[in-house]
């Protein structure tokens, strides 16, 4: 289930900070089932929302594929215009192309104590992710640049290694015509790569 278009009002409080919240945007998920950390699949995942509240579009991406990430066993890029669902492009519609390898100096990891077991500061990311979109006169290319990444650090359940996801936070630009309807939009995006 995606909801990739929200507002979120109330209070967040870290240690003795308390941030209050305004009808920020906001996006839901919810998977059911279970995983097996560790088992043979890794996936990419992404949504992204305008800068302005009045741009209609939002994009949610998916790549699940197996650990060694050679074969995608499902590819997804949905658009939204508002509240509906506008256009899905799957599998062969949809182009995935990675550029460069983030490289930061300090990769802050959770929970902390796993920096014992994956102290490495280079995870194996790209820098910029490109999606291109096509299918008959629909075209859509959506730009992923991160600024940052995040780690969580997960013990398999299938042996004695780990999973990790890798949060990343960043700029999201949005072109391309969809039935007959120009698509654009700039804004933000958080992407997630789950790699080991």
């Amino acid at each position: 289930l995606v909801v990739p278009r929200l507002f979120a009002s109330g209070t967040l409080t870290v240690g003795t900070r308390v941030h209050t919240l305004s009808e920020a945007p906001a996006y839901h998920d919810h998977n059911w089932g279970r995983w097996l950390w560790g088992h043979d699949f890794a996936w990419e995942w992404g949504f992204g929302l305008p800068d302005r509240v009045e741009m209609p579009w939002s994009v949610v991406f998916d790549r699940t594929t197996n650990r060694a990430r050679s074969q995608a066993l499902e590819l997804t890029l949905a658009l939204w215009k508002g509240e509906a669902l506008h256009r899905v492009f799957t599998q062969h519609e949809v182009t995935v192309r990675a550029s460069g390898l983030l490289a930061p100096r300090r990769v802050p990891k959770f929970p902390r104590v796993m920096t014992l077991i994956a102290p490495e500061a280079t995870p194996d990311i790209p820098a910029r992710l490109d999606l291109f979109a096509a299918a008959g006169r629909d075209h859509l290319h959506c730009a992923f640049i991160p600024e940052s990444v995040a780690q969580i650090v997960i013990p398999n359940d299938t042996d004695l290694g780990i999973t990790i996801i890798n949060e990343r936070p960043g700029l999201l630009l949005l072109e391309g015509e969809v039935r007959g309807e120009r698509v654009a939009a700039e804004g933000r995006g958080i992407f997630e790569f789950l790699t080991c």
